[in-house]
């Protein structure tokens, strides 16, 4: 009788105590760290970057078409300028065959007639040679000036400059071509040119290419 007496007390305290064990609460699961976001590298992150406005970029553009204008300006500026201020001399260079007796030349502009010739130019070793040679260059280009000749390139002027011991010599421009290909393009009423058959090494010491 004792046995089941006491099982008896026992049963509803062990149901208690399960009673109780559901009531507590559970113990949270601990959460776990999620991963940091690693940032992109550096190049990422400018492509990522938010575009400019447009204000911005008119404003670049302007900035760059100004240097550019200012590039053009600076090529067309003339160099300097002949003693009746009529020819000018810019920087750009004229690319040419070697052409006799001529050391370099330039593109210039007739400011008279508003078109571009030719600044040719004749080196001496010093401003004495230049002196001494003085005559039979003038002389020489005495008579390429009073040459008009539909196939020749016409010489409009020269001088001396003593100072740089040189001689200077401004003919007509032709921007490219031989001189056959530039009769052509400007022979009137659509005759074309051609060179004449004799005196062909004469013609051809002046004449650019």
């Amino acid at each position: 009788m004792d046995q089941q007496t006491n099982t008896k007390r026992e049963e509803p305290q062990q149901q208690q105590q399960q009673q109780q064990q559901q009531q507590q609460p559970q113990p949270q699961q601990q959460q776990q760290p999620q991963p940091q976001q690693q940032l992109p590298p550096p190049q990422q992150q400018q492509q990522q970057q938010p575009p400019q406005p447009q204000g911005q970029q008119q404003n670049k553009q302007a900035t760059s078409g100004r240097e550019s204008d200012s590039d053009d300006e600076d090529s067309n500026s003339p160099l300097e300028e002949s003693p009746c201020g009529r020819w000018q001399k810019r920087r750009e260079r004229v690319q040419r065959r070697n052409v006799l007796g001529i050391d370099a030349t330039y593109l210039a502009m007739d400011n008279e007639l508003g078109v571009e010739v030719a600044w040719n130019e004749v080196h001496f070793n010093d401003r004495r040679q230049l002196m001494l040679q003085q005559r039979s260059i003038c002389a020489m280009f005495d008579r390429l000036l009073e040459l008009d000749h539909p196939y020749l390139v016409k010489v409009h002027s020269y001088w001396l400059d003593e100072d740089r011991a040189r001689v200077v010599l401004i003919t007509d421009y032709m921007s490219s071509g031989s001189v056959a290909q530039f009769l052509r393009r400007t022979a009137q009423g659509g005759v074309s040119a051609k060179p004449p058959s004799s005196g062909g090494r004469s013609w051809r010491k002046w004449c650019l290419p």
